[in-house]
């Protein structure tokens, strides 16, 4: 059953000079239990179009499209509705957590001020939920960190509460944007298990947005690829990290070091930078940098089709009929 379905979603932003189109007509949906996977380059939309879910985008951002949850409109609702479905049925683990608590107040102020926020809780109820919630994702000694700071946690114990901060209220979606930077490689992989475990067991609904192939793979059902706003490829695991097509997401396999890589290998980088928004001219946006371009290219824009059952890729170079008809919903 389908919890969060996006169609056409397109995001632009007014500058002085000029319009940016961050996010063009992406559409995809999200199932109630299963974990989307958005994977992407610095700049490719990843978090702007998890902010357009969340209704956070800075006031220059015009959004077009439908963003359906639970068969509601979250672009048409008012900003009180909204307000009572940000941070109690849609969450969000922030890629910062650092900069996402408020440095005056402790921990268990800002966990308690959004049970009071959402629920009818006293405040020893609210203290109740949030030690326990400390506790589910494994902060040691809870009754204390409860009334720490943010900065008296490690990085680790941060990234912890900001998870145990989004799942407080039993959401019944999450987006995690970049959950891991900056840990080391110890505490990103027990953070991911705990992710996991805890979707898992309560059937949460996920968006997983990371540059991370590695890391994708293990944490999502589907993968979207996402390149300067656009969609690439989308279909399973499977699909995209073993069967991929796409040059785009093919050099994003192909820089990841694997078990096998040697000291001495030196690992494959796509080609140029990925470009501003201010550069994107008609035709395909990975025109400038993919190695097996052609003239159709670069006056026109592929759309999705669908490759082979449930895979669909956007790329001349692997359309067999070369037309615009099979476009992915």
């Amino acid at each position: 059953m389908t919890l969060l379905e996006i169609k056409n979603l397109t995001i632009t932003f007014k500058t002085s000079n000029d319009s940016l189109i961050a996010v063009d007509n992406v559409s995809f949906h999200v199932d109630k239990g299963e974990t989307v996977g958005i994977v992407g380059e610095t700049g490719s939309g990843k978090t702007i179009t998890s902010l357009s879910i969340m209704r956070l985008l800075p006031s220059n951002a015009k959004v077009s499209g439908e963003i359906f949850f639970n068969g509601k409109d979250l672009l048409k609702i008012s900003e009180k509705e909204m307000d009572e479905i940000r941070g109690k049925k849609i969450s969000m683990i922030f890629q910062e957590p650092m900069t996402a608590f408020d440095p005056l107040y402790t921990i268990g102020d800002q966990f308690s001020e959004v049970l009071f926020k959402h629920e009818n809780v006293s405040k020893l109820e609210a203290k109740k939920r949030s030690i326990e919630m400390l506790k589910l994702v494994g902060i040691p000694e809870p009754e204390k960190r409860f009334y720490q700071y943010p900065h008296e946690y490690s990085g680790g114990m941060i990234q912890r509460a900001m998870i145990a901060l989004a799942l407080l209220t039993n959401p019944e979606l999450v987006i995690a944007d970049e959950p891991t930077t900056g840990l080391d490689v110890t505490i990103q992989m027990q953070v991911l298990n705990l992710i996991k475990r805890i979707q898992r067991s309560s059937n949460l609904s996920m968006i997983f947005i990371t540059h991370d192939l590695g890391v994708i793979s293990k944490m999502a059902n589907r993968i979207i690829v996402l390149y300067l706003g656009k969609i690439f490829e989308v279909g399973s695991v499977k699909d995209v990290i073993f069967s991929s097509v796409h040059p785009y997401t093919k050099g994003l396999i192909a820089s990841v070091p694997t078990l096998k890589t040697s000291k001495s290998q030196k690992l494959y980088s796509i080609p140029g930078n990925v470009p501003s928004l201010k550069e994107i001219k008609s035709g395909c946006r990975f025109y400038s940098r993919c190695p097996v371009r052609m003239d159709i290219c670069k006056d026109n824009d592929p759309k999705l089709f669908e490759y082979t059952p449930g895979h669909f890729v956007s790329c001349w170079a692997v359309d067999p009929n070369r037309n615009l008809v099979n476009t992915y919903e």
